[in-house]
């Protein structure tokens, strides 16, 4: 390909218009006569040729942007921040604010720390959409992470709020900010630490009202997850493990700020009872460190044309990118084939499995935890000989039995293979959340953590009186004593009441032995602490019900400290998520086959299809986005160019 010179001229337009003239004037008989292969090949040729051209452009241009790579980071907090990774569809939908999931937040942010073209981190938030406290706690832990890996000379992260709550709750936001070097306020901000504050609504009388009977057993008396319908208020054992578990969270959050702002936890409960305070106050406080607009931050920042703000997903994105790319056209090549097959090339990995979400049998739906679709992953990862470790990432509180045991019974023979597996907790992981939990070597969480609910509850709801209010006439028939116990129509039978009494024991005794096994306890000794109790992070690590507080990089680590083949390392292998986020053209021949599993010939050969078309597709759309960057720079020429087409 042709080189273009250090200061790129585009070629002359009227040069462009006398090869498109050219080209048109080409007899054709002899394209015809070439076939479609020779044609195709004519046009790969040709396209090459130009793309060619383009990438060397395109080089040159990234050589010329190289003096230019400083930037501040912003975390914008208005983000939707998710646990699984965002599909391909997500960002295209989401176009103008792309969702991150947490652990592209904390790679972004980790990767920030030894880059010496970060100057610092900036965090935004224009709204007071809450973040759950686990999540605080991870961005926290990235963000402390970030001030104390990185090399001298020291580069800022900042918070910079408009307000922290409009003269309501800001106090989860203010917690969070507490993490950073500076928090800035806008001058009409306020500080609105007040504390925490929880409300339970309970529908009894309600549903008596509109003729709905709610029929509902829990093992045993804290397991209050049917309590909105079956009671007037709270219970006094619902009372009492809702009262620990906010003092645990409270606890954290005082201490938090305490800690970030240098103040003693008396004052800062202090604080809380003053709250709502102004910006003014706040100040001298030292609840904030300036009273200043968000153009003033980034002033301070040193933001200019030299050293932009750059989003953080769009950094991540160019990270990862940049960390991918392999310099060696063979290995280019092999990570391609390994990726469209969804699995890690070269170096060994720590799989990392998302499980979020209700917990359901089969695959479910987009957002839920589909027993099936874990097991196909924890099973790709254990098939995968590049993967030495299993981190498996539970954020659900809870779901089906049935398929919270599938899951844990998986885990459990992905270490009977050889494959240490490590559970990190998110925001919840409770009842079939931590009973898949117990299938893992070690258990992590966040002191924010909401786990434990180990119980059972079962039950329905009967509609007939509805029925009859709504003019509903239904009609029955029965064979088989239980075939009606599911039935809306009517509550269950003495024989269907004492059948389902049995079941819901067996799974509290099954969970109950899962936990004493994991745990190395006694049945007696988990009862005395289960019965569906729901415990924070940091009281279940008190009660040896997970192993240690931290996060997913926390569990990360010990999961490659468990593999033989990669403890002691000094460099830590990388975590991978598995299966790998699939590409557009996977995505569309997913679809398009009906089938979701790569190894399965529909799939394969509709990859391979659109895999052929999408490379074509991509030669052309590199063509279309030379012009349009030969268009944007001919400035005086944009006539001429409009005039042979160009225009589209």
């Amino acid at each position: 390909a042709a080189q273009f010179p250090d200061k790129l001229h585009p070629p002359s337009l009227s040069l462009l218009s006398s090869l498109v003239s050219t080209a048109r004037a080409w007899p054709m008989e002899f394209i015809r006569k070439l076939g479609s292969r020779g044609r195709t090949g004519l046009a790969i040729v040709g396209g090459l040729t130009i793309a060619g051209q383009y990438a060397t452009y395109k080089q040159a241009q990234n050589n010329k942007a190289k003096a230019s790579k400083d930037r501040v980071l912003q975390l914008d907090l208005t983000m939707q921040i998710t646990e699984a990774a965002p599909s391909v569809w997500d960002e295209v939908v989401n176009s103008q604010r792309p969702p991150m999931s947490l652990k592209q937040v904390v790679d972004a942010v980790e990767w920030a720390a030894s880059d010496p073209h970060v100057k610092g981190i900036v965090c935004t938030q224009a709204g007071d959409a809450p973040l759950s406290m686990a999540k605080m706690q991870e961005i926290r832990d990235a963000i402390l992470s970030f001030r104390s890996d990185q090399a001298e000379p020291r580069r800022p992260a900042v918070f910079a709020a408009d307000t922290f709550g409009e003269g309501g709750q800001g106090t989860g936001h203010y917690y969070l900010a507490t993490a950073f070097d500076k928090v800035y306020l806008q001058p009409t901000g306020l500080v609105g630490l007040v504390g925490i504050h929880s409300e339970a609504f309970f529908l009894k009388k309600l549903l008596a009202k509109i003729g709905v009977q709610p029929q509902f057993l829990a093992y045993f008396e804290y397991k209050n997850a049917a309590n909105m319908f079956t009671q007037e208020g709270y219970t006094k054992e619902h009372k009492e493990q809702v009262v620990k578990a906010m003092g645990s969270t409270f606890g954290q959050i005082v201490g938090g700020i305490a800690s970030g702002r240098g103040l003693d936890e008396g004052k800062v409960r202090g604080v809380i009872d003053d709250s709502p305070l102004t910006a003014k106050v706040a100040l001298e406080r030292n609840l904030v460190d300036g009273v200043k607009y968000h153009d003033e931050v980034l002033e301070e920042l040193g933001v200019s044309k030299d050293c932009p703000v750059q989003d953080l997903s769009k950094y991540h994105k160019e990270q990862e990118k940049a960390r991918n790319k392999k310099d060696n056209g063979g290995q280019k090549v092999a990570k391609l084939l390994s990726e469209l097959r969804g699995k890690p090339a070269g170096e060994d990995v720590v799989a990392c499995v998302v499980a979020a979400g209700n917990v359901v049998r089969g695959r479910g739906h987009k957002n839920d935890m589909g027993a099936a679709r874990v097991i196909e992953a924890v099973r790709a990862a254990v098939k995968d000989d590049k993967v030495k470790a299993i981190v498996v990432r539970v954020d659900t509180r809870g779901g089906s039995a049935v398929a919270s045991d599938t899951i844990r019974r998986e885990l459990e023979v992905a270490r009977g293979k050889g494959k240490p597996v490590v559970v990190s907790m998110g925001t919840y992981a409770a009842s079939g959340g931590y009973y898949i939990a117990t299938g893992a070597d070690r258990i992590i969480a966040q002191p924010g953590t909401i786990t434990g609910s180990i119980g059972v509850v079962l039950g329905k709801f009967t509609l007939s009186a509805l029925y009859e209010k709504m003019g509903i006439d239904v009609g029955e028939i029965e064979m088989g004593k239980q075939a009606s116990s599911q039935s809306s129509v009517h509550p269950w039978s003495e024989a269907q009441l004492e059948t389902a009494r049995g079941i819901g024991l067996n799974f509290y005794n099954d969970f109950v032995g899962h936990v004493a096994k994991a745990r190395n306890m006694t049945k007696l000794q988990v009862d005395s602490m289960a019965r569906g109790r729901v415990w924070t992070g940091e009281q279940a690590f008190d009660l040896g019900l997970v192993d240690s507080l931290g996060g997913l990089k926390d569990a990360h680590r010990i999961a490659a400290d468990l593999a033989p083949e990669l403890k002691g390392k000094d460099k830590l292998a990388p975590l991978v998520i598995y299966p790998k986020k699939k590409t557009p053209i996977q995505e569309l021949a997913h679809a398009i086959s009906g089938k979701l599993d790569d190894e399965t010939p529909q799939a394969s050969l509709s990859l391979a299809f659109f895999e052929g078309i999408f490379e074509e597709f991509a030669i052309v759309s590199e063509v279309l986005s030379a012009f349009r960057a030969l268009r944007a720079e001919a400035g005086s020429g944009h006539a001429e160019y409009r005039a042979f087409g160009g225009g589209g």
